[in-house]
């Protein structure tokens, strides 16, 4: 996800107006004006909003130096990269971004060149309306391959057409889910990815010890108590004393 020249300016624009409309606001002491409502007002992230307030931050289109060891445009190939991987299921964390700007710089400087312990943190920080820190949920790797954009749309296309075709009705459709409940948690993954991602898997081994939890629901709005598939020989009482669901 590059931003243009154009971008970046009209984002500056933005925010400096929107500066001004909060700082105005706070010379009436009769004013309910907060920094969350002149974001909102304005479309900008609060958090940015609030650092600029406060004069801890720089805007991209002002960020031309070779800060960071990277350039400007080296940066915007990185923050490129990082898409890629978060949309493929491999969002890359501090140690994968490390190691691709040291790519970099290794062109650059020579294999011996170094970057500082603290370099990813003040480079994201300095591209924060472009990149963003998020957790990341674990997607097994049979449904991450599976879930790309062509698929998805042929999938749709086809139950589509049928359902003109026969002319159904929301009565006679039904949506049945397959979701495996893994019983081992897996740790946290915090990674990077571009700001308009909403959701940010993570592929992982679609082996492990899980149960299995079935959900049926119909398109008029009628849904219907969940089942669990448990594997073993017995079903012990205990499992099934608090189950607010009803699960059979």
């Amino acid at each position: 996800m590059k931003l243009k020249q154009e971008d970046q300016e009209v984002y500056k624009e933005k925010m400096e107006l929107a500066i001004a409309e909060y700082r105005l606001s706070k010379e009436d002491p009769a004013s309910k004006v907060t920094i969350q409502s002149v974001a909102k007002d304005w479309n900008l992230p609060k958090s940015s909003l609030g650092h600029h307030i406060k004069g801890n931050r720089e805007y991209l289109v002002d960020f031309t130096t070779d800060n960071g060891n990277l350039t400007h445009e080296e940066s915007l190939q990185l923050i490129h990269w990082l898409e890629i991987l978060a949309k493929s299921g491999y969002p890359a964390g501090n140690s994968e971004v490390y190691d691709l700007a040291s790519t970099i710089c290794a062109k650059k400087h020579g294999p011996d060149f170094v970057l500082g312990k603290n370099w990813v943190k003040h480079w994201s920080e300095q591209f924060l309306p472009l990149v963003k820190k998020c957790v990341a949920t674990h997607h097994d790797s049979i449904h991450g391959e599976a879930l790309n954009p062509t698929i998805v749309q042929h999938w749709f296309e086809m139950v589509g057409k049928v359902f003109k075709d026969h002319s159904i009705k929301p009565k006679n459709i039904y949506g049945v889910n397959e979701t495996g409940i893994c019983i081992n948690e897996f740790r946290k993954h915090k990674a990077f990815a571009p700001v308009n991602m909403k959701q940010v898997h993570m592929q992982t081994c679609a082996v492990r010890e899980s149960f299995t939890l079935l959900v049926l629901t119909c398109a008029d709005g009628q849904s219907y108590p969940p089942t669990v598939i448990i594997w073993g020989k017995g079903l012990q009482e205990d499992w099934v004393e608090i189950n607010p669901l009803d699960a059979s």
